[in-house]
């Protein structure tokens, strides 16, 4: 939690529309008008406006939740006035209201995010939300602070209208292309949770999940690199045996669908991957599997397609900065460490950010073997779940895999979450396997030798 509560402002969009013309119980709020000027909203209210604020809580100090809607009267208060001054964090995007005298009246902590309101003469207008408050609840000490809503018309009209207006975006793949496209379209919206939004089913067929094998629980996202071999992150398999690995395919929700399951016979980790450091270098690996996937016959498995760049093209030049990607997985679709991730494939898109930026030179060690990629704005970019997952670009007529998922700066928090992505092969061609499903360390090394040569861009075989 934010200690200064600035910017406390949340909309939620309902999974089913409410109708308020069948239902005469609801009606929508009223919002402050656009003032000329964004400073003009620091006195409005202005000092000394009756409010009415609203709430199931008790307004004195009291454990119990009431049942019945409660209404008191507080008033605005300037910023200056001392007690204002004391507890409040910004002029413009936060207000104080409350009393002035003892009679123990005024909002309480369960009010939060209720709205407080003014009479305009036929009709109440929301002035504000309830966010915080400092002292003893109803005592002559106790201050509330509000959220302003008039500073915040231009975000509002931006999620509301935007989101209800702004049309879909589809991407229309060359379905004869042997990679990088689904069995459907992929769709954008104007989406702006963490998780982005879901995908159109089967849209992504070139994405996996890659599971325990036991237990059947999802832990990393990997791609089809070619009918035997699966892509993923390093960190997702290093401790892990082949024989606890599984790998569902042609699906859209996790648990649901009726996957093309596969073993894993042989791990490839790159030899200069090593779980000791966090340092996060190398993390690529490739997974063989015990039986090839038929392309022919399930239309819902692609292959994913690597990109083909030949010297002398810079590895840390591609993709150029700013190029807008698309991060796919079935990760986590808020914040919380919990485990709260989706049952369908969630997508969202993010821009690659150059390595030279602030945010990302903190947190990037190796500028040729990773980028970094994510949204300056709060809410987006991939979270736990996600790691080993594809990342990708649309090349005009299909989706060209750019990285990996590996590590993240926290979990889509503004100018602070930063993806890191190691670089994919180059080429699909397979490499020397063993019989046996451990890791070997001579083959081990032979991959990744031929995994280094594709970070770098280099084709050798």
């Amino acid at each position: 939690m934010a200690a200064n509560l600035i910017h406390d402002i949340a909309i939620v969009h309902l999974s089913e529309p409410l109708d308020l013309g069948m239902n005469l119980y609801l009606a929508r709020t009223c919002r402050p008008p656009r003032l000329e000027r964004p400073e003009d909203a620091m006195d409005y209210p202005s000092n000394g406006t009756t409010l009415i604020v609203t709430g199931w809580d008790h307004f004195s100090d009291g454990n119990d939740v009431l049942d019945e809607l409660q209404q008191v009267t507080i008033y605005s208060i300037h910023h200056n006035q001392s007690t204002c001054a004391n507890t409040i964090h910004n002029n413009l995007m936060q207000f104080c209201a409350g009393i002035y005298d003892s009679s123990n009246n005024g909002p309480c902590f369960g009010d939060s995010g209720a709205p407080i309101f003014r009479w305009i003469g036929n009709r109440w207008e929301q002035m504000g939300l309830v966010s915080y408050a400092k002292g003893s609840c109803g005592s002559p000490d106790y201050q509330t602070v509000f959220t302003r809503l008039a500073s915040y018309n231009n975000w509002i009209d931006l999620i509301v209208f935007d989101n209800n207006t702004r049309p879909t975006v589809t991407y229309r793949c060359d379905k004869y292309s042997s990679c990088g496209c689904g069995y459907n379209d992929v769709e954008f919206t104007s989406s702006r949770i963490v998780g982005g939004e879901e995908a159109v089913p089967y849209s992504w067929s070139m994405m996996v999940s890659i599971r325990d094998r036991f237990t059947n629980n999802h832990f990393c996202g990997g791609s089809i690199l070619s009918d035997s071999y699966i892509l993923t992150a390093a960190h997702c398999v290093d401790d892990k045996p082949s024989t606890r690995i599984q790998i569902a395919a042609g699906i859209h929700n996790k648990y649901y669908s009726y996957p093309v399951i596969r073993e894993v016979d042989q791990i490839y980790i790159h030899p200069g991957w090593s779980s000791l450091s966090s340092e996060h270098r190398n993390d690529i690996a490739i997974l063989h599997l015990a039986q090839p996937f038929d392309f022919t016959i399930n239309l819902l498995i692609k292959q994913t397609c690597v990109p083909n760049v030949t010297l002398p093209t810079h590895v840390q030049d591609y993709p150029p900065n700013g190029t807008r990607l698309v991060a796919i997985g079935w990760g986590n679709i808020n914040s919380s460490l919990d485990d709260n991730s989706s049952n369908n494939l969630h997508q969202v898109q993010i821009f690659l950010i150059d390595n030279t930026d602030p945010i990302c030179n903190k947190s990037i060690l190796d500028i040729e073997t990773q980028f970094c990629a994510a949204l300056y704005e709060d809410g987006k970019g991939t979270c736990q779940g996600d790691d080993g997952g594809p990342i990708l670009q649309w090349l005009g007529n299909r989706w060209e895999q750019v990285g990996i998922t590996s590590y993240s700066e926290g979990c889509s928090l503004a100018d602070s979450t930063i993806g890191i992505r190691p670089r994919p092969p180059t080429t699909t061609s397979p490499p020397t396997t063993t019989s046996d499903g451990k890791k070997n360390d001579q083959n081990v090394f032979a991959i990744g030798i031929f995994l280094l040569c594709f970070t770098i861009q280099v084709t050798l075989i």
